[in-house]
């Protein structure tokens, strides 16, 4: 077997200082991060369609790849119970959190109020305090938090004439050593619009600085002004305290700014050069070094300035931070070649030069290692090189010509596409496995609905080795209406020893009895019948169908797109005197899907006439979907899962049955109507 060390890039490989991360597909941006101690990034911000936007966590190793040690995956998606808008933002604490901010007006008093996120899914969000926000001119009507490196935060509610800062120490509570008992108030420079996400940051002698944008001249240009702890000016820092600075002759606009340990202030943003036919449709994350005095540092960059393009599309940094190490890390989003917006990362020297040490290569397709433990590696549609190592991982290379590595363990590598892997007439983009191992690893082809191995004919695959024995192919001659046709490479001569026992073809059949049993599946896509008795279902890292059947089940589908299906109403139900319901444990409302077709559920609703009503609990721990029909037994469909989901859950995450076509089983839910109607009940699966 080859080794997985000896796949994967070495040390000292060059690479392009900047790292992207696709969350979802969609338009995802970073917005604030925490940084540890052994270099690993967490980066958190947004993920959205444009309709809805969900809080994302993206977990980056020193070198600025994706940290498979967290979430599995090194990415995690969160609903954004309390929706961020531009009139507030998201910060990360080291603890794990997520922090907002509101502004909430009262019985004439506004308040800024600071509300904290668990940083796990589906866990209510709870309120870390309320603070009033003096009333001086115009209404607040932007907010923001930000954490601090001491453990402190710093929040902040503005209008278009005034900014209130308040800091917490980092028991929560307001800092007396700060301003007025917490709170300071700042009138801002005239003609200064501010980024809603207010960038600021804390001077080690108490001075305020604040970024972000004039327009001296008919474009935008950086601006940071300086405040004294009193809220005054400091009249000693550029002109009557606020620097201007033109980035690149176009529209510059600085959203992050921080304090190097020499004194010496960085601002990063987005700019644009100025092309009038390229105007804001290319913008490049930049920076720009400024001495105490506010001039510029013509030691950093070009003159003191520099700027980044990732793809040619539209970048932004939104923060800056300054490393143990005197490196600078900038944040924020670059659009890829789908025209999305990705998570996005630079680092620099502390010259202002890229520092190529970090990042994806600079030459070649993409790395992406994972660990020693189990790893859930799935690719873009870039060419890429994944790399399990250690651990039973599984590999999904997804669109492009990926390299594929499992390392040491039973892996698995999963194809859930035709265009995955694949090639036309004249052109290959299969994908490579270079240490496949016949005797514990397996190819998971069930998503593809092949029969088997054959011919390459009649929905079968053949297997070719090359006259060289040098390597051997999996592959179908029957090609899709595009002339694609399914192709997969293996290392080595392989003719004689893939079969049946490490190409699976169909999901795999996992059973339990009458008894309670506890079954796990391993990370191939399988499907898990409980059966009778109170079971306990565990998903592997793979795509997998959850069924307990009868008996009070629980459900955990870990990793993957999981489906949690229900059959029959004595699957899970409660009646007027007990419960039998299943419990989902770890429901993900982004790629899991409960299956209550075969029930001839229709929607969600009031739980009366096919639809199913939901609850939660008083205390936030356990959403309920539920039946307020019964059958002629007093029996009623009911199903629970972890945390509180009414604000998220939507008919997105379910498999219904069409409004046509009722069961006969929902038919006889609707004979006997014997309990009030829902909005009478108690919550928490009680009525």
């Amino acid at each position: 077997m080859i080794s997985a060390s000896s796949l994967t890039p070495a040390a000292t490989a060059l690479r392009t200082g900047m790292t992207l991360v696709d969350v979802s597909g969609l338009n995802d941006s970073s917005h604030s991060i925490t940084l540890a101690d052994d270099g690993t990034v967490r980066m958190v911000g947004l993920t959205s369609d444009g309709d809805r936007a969900d809080y994302a966590v993206v977990s980056l190793t020193a070198d600025g790849q994706l940290d498979f040690s967290y979430s599995q995956d090194g990415i995690e998606r969160l609903p954004a119970v309390l929706p961020v808008s531009d009139s507030s933002d998201l910060a990360a604490q080291p603890s794990g959190q997520i922090l907002t901010s509101q502004i909430l007006y009262d019985n004439g008093t506004y308040n800024l109020r600071i509300m904290a996120l668990g940083g796990t899914l589906n866990e209510r969000p709870s309120e870390l305090l309320s603070v009033a926000i003096p009333a001086q001119g115009a209404a607040p009507e932007y907010s923001s938090v930000q954490a601090l490196a001491d453990g402190m935060f710093l929040a902040s509610a503005r209008s278009d004439t005034t900014l209130s800062l308040v800091r917490f120490n980092d028991q929560g509570a307001l800092d007396p050593t700060f301003g007025d008992s917490g709170v300071v108030t700042f009138v801002l420079p005239e003609g200064m619009p501010v980024n809603p996400q207010t960038s600021l940051a804390l001077q080690a002698d108490g001075d305020v600085l604040l970024a972000g944008y004039r327009y001296p001249g008919g474009t935008a240009d950086f601006s940071l002004t300086r405040y004294n702890p009193d809220g005054t000016l400091d009249s000693s820092f550029g002109t009557d305290g606020t620097v201007t600075v033109d980035v690149a002759g176009g529209n510059d606009r600085a959203r992050a700014v921080t304090q190097q340990a020499d004194g010496k202030l960085l601002i990063a943003g987005s700019s644009d050069n100025g092309d009038t036919e390229v105007g804001d449709g290319n913008l490049n994350f930049s920076v720009v070094r400024l001495n105490v005095d506010g001039s510029l540092d013509t030691t950093f960059g070009n003159g003191g300035k520099a700027t980044f393009d990732f793809l040619g599309g539209r970048d932004g940094a939104q923060t800056i931070d300054v490393l143990e190490d005197g490196k600078i890390l900038l944040t924020g989003a670059a659009y890829n070649t789908s025209g999305n917006a990705d998570f996005a990362a630079v680092r620099l020297n502390a010259d202002g030069t890229l520092d190529t040490s970090f990042g994806d290569l600079a030459d070649g397709p993409r790395p992406i290692d994972g660990h020693a433990t189990d790893d859930l590696m799935v690719g873009t549609e870039a060419d890429e090189i994944l790399a399990g190592l250690g651990g039973d991982d599984l590999l999904d290379g997804a669109g492009g010509r990926d390299r594929l590595s499992g390392g040491a363990g039973n892996d698995v590598f999963r194809f859930t596409s035709l265009a995955d892997s694949y090639r036309t007439a004249s052109e290959g983009f299969s994908d490579r496995i270079t240490d496949f191992d016949p005797d514990q690893d397996v190819v998971d082809l069930a998503a593809l609905g092949y029969a088997g191995l054959g011919d390459g004919y009649g929905n079968t695959l053949a297997l070719r080795v090359d006259a060289q024995a040098q390597r051997t192919y999996l592959k179908s001659f029957e090609a899709d209406a595009n002339g694609h046709r399914f192709e997969l490479v293996f290392d080595g001569d392989l003719g004689r020893q893939l079969d049946a026992s490490n190409l699976s073809f169909a999901p795999s059949l996992i059973e339990g009895g009458d008894d309670a049993d506890s079954l796990s599946a391993s990370n191939l896509t399988v499907e898990m019948l409980g059966r009778g008795g109170d079971d306990r279902l565990y998903g592997g890292l793979g795509n997998d169908i959850l069924d307990g059947g009868a008996g009070r089940d629980i459900l955990f589908g870990s990793a993957g797109s999981d489906t949690y299906r229900f059959t029959a109403l004595t699957d899970s139900y409660r009646d007027a005197e007990q419960n039998f319901s299943d419990r989902i444990a770890d429901f993900d409302l982004f790629t899991d899907r409960i299956d209550v077709s075969a029930l001839g559920f229709t929607g969600l609703g009031n739980g009366h006439d096919g639809t199913l009503a939901l609850r939660v609990n008083d205390n936030g721990t356990t959403t309920y979907l539920k039946s307020f029909d019964a059958n002629t037994d007093g029996e009623r469909f009911e199903i629970s899962l972890r945390g509180d989901l009414s604000q998220t859950l939507t008919r997105d995450a379910f498999i219904f049955a069409a409004q046509d076509s009722a069961s006969p089983e929902v038919e006889l839910l609707g004979v006997a109507r014997g309990y009030q109607d829902a909005s009478q009940l108690s919550s928490g699966g009680q009525g």
